[in-house]
């Protein structure tokens, strides 16, 4: 993703998720996410950003944030 473009988090689950990042500049929470719900994340720094669920830390991924 570009440097201040936004990323989508759709909850398309049957349960709750609790998606966030502690990556330094492009920190967030989006708290407890109900099945069907989702929201934008803008991405403000380049870099690898770690991105986990808090209710399933297992659930992973990356986000390459680029100028």
């Amino acid at each position: 993703v570009k440097k201040g473009e936004a990323v989508t988090f759709l909850n398309d689950d049957t349960v709750p998720h609790n998606i966030l990042s502690t990556a330094k500049g492009n920190e967030f929470n989006l708290g407890s996410q109900a099945p069907g719900s989702s929201t934008d994340v803008v991405f403000k720094e380049t870099g690898a950003v770690t991105v986990i669920c808090a209710i399933h830390p297992r659930m992973k991924m990356t986000v390459t944030v680029v100028d």
